[in-house]
């Protein structure tokens, strides 16, 4: 019976394959390497953007179950649906005195769309009921401020000898990072061939999106580019690599190779600053020179308009204004009741 579920599903195509040996997992003693084919399934889901973290949160959970992490759903599948649930609570719980909330939901959908897909291709008939955690977005959208962009850049153009190659490419990862607003996924997933020098453009594949964007380029961004380029050369692939020893080029930059870049440079020049830093302050200048909010989410392309209303609320800061108009009130009424005492 077995091997005629294999042949069937080598006919069918690879995601049909998963699905039987996913099947044939169900029906037999042990499952590691049909476990192994459900991740790799899991993993085919993602873009090279987010692939990252979520081979991250997996890894994470298998360090908590003390397992690797082509295992994962085997141990979740064997433990079955209340079982597996009280597991995921106890995950949810260490995670609680590690990191940030944000990073607990992270980790905690990555295992929630595994136990999801797993349900999908008919292994199993439960899904996981284990909540995130409250998370409170954006409480920081200041960043480093137009001021201390001004300092890195100043810091960037003052280096020189071995670092010009690289002095020359953070300027035009400032540039995109903090003149176009560009998140640093975004920025790292850019290859050669979504730049349009000529029509002042580049195609970015923005969060959760499949496809580009085509957007607009602005004179200084495009000059940094065009010089970056220079210095990179025209062969195909990424935009953006990582620099060696004497200037040479290597492979891919990453996203946390972009923070460590920008954190060294800004520790230079004694100003705190992370990639999302950098975009928050060009969302945040756009509000403090009056543009609409409508063409600045257009800029920033949040989904939710709701979400750029916090970088302008938190601009403003309205909460504060309220407290001191409150403060005045509870004056007020003090004074007026000394006056009124015998």
């Amino acid at each position: 019976m077995g091997k005629r579920i294999r042949r069937t599903a080598v006919r069918t195509g690879p995601e049909s394959s998963a699905v039987e040996l996913v099947r044939v997992q169900s029906m037999a003693p042990t499952g590691a390497t049909v476990t192994a084919d459900l991740v790799g399934l899991f993993y085919s889901r993602y873009q090279a953007a987010s692939l990252r973290n979520v081979r991250g949160s997996l890894a994470d959970f298998a360090r908590f179950l003390g397992a690797e992490p082509a295992a994962v759903p085997g141990v979740l599948l064997a433990h079955g649906n209340g079982p597996a649930n009280a597991l995921v609570l106890r995950y949810r719980a260490d995670l609680l005195e590690r990191v940030g909330s944000g990073t607990v939901n992270r980790r905690l959908s990555a295992v929630r769309s595994l136990v999801d897909l797993a349900r999908t291709v008919g292994a199993i008939m439960w899904a996981l009921d284990v909540p995130g955690v409250k998370e409170e977005k954006y409480r920081d959208t200041r960043g480093p401020g137009l001021d201390g962009v001004s300092k890195l850049m100043a810091e960037v153009d003052r280096r020189q000898d071995h670092k010009a190659v690289a002095a020359i490419r953070d300027r035009a990862l400032l540039r995109l990072i903090n003149g176009m607003g560009l998140r640093r996924a975004e920025v790292v997933s850019l290859d050669l061939d979504h730049v349009d020098l000529d029509g002042c453009a580049l195609e970015v594949l923005g969060k959760g999106k499949r496809e580009r964007a085509r957007l607009s380029v602005p004179p200084w961004a495009r000059a940094a580019l065009a010089a970056w380029i220079e210095v990179r050369g025209t062969a195909p692939g990424p935009l953006f690599v990582s620099i060696g020893k004497a200037g040479r080029l290597g492979d891919r930059l990453t996203g946390d190779g972009v923070r460590f870049i920008l954190a060294g440079i800004g520790a230079s020049v004694g100003v705190k600053v992370r990639p999302h830093g950098l975009r928050h302050t060009a969302i945040t200048a756009l509000l403090d020179s009056g543009a609409d909010v409508r063409d600045v989410q257009k800029f920033s392309r949040h989904a939710d308009l709701n979400t750029l209303m916090i970088y302008d609320d938190n601009r403003e800061d309205k909460f504060g204004k309220m407290a001191a108009i409150v403060d005045g009130l509870v004056r007020q009424r003090e004074a007026s009741s000394c006056a009124s005492m015998p």
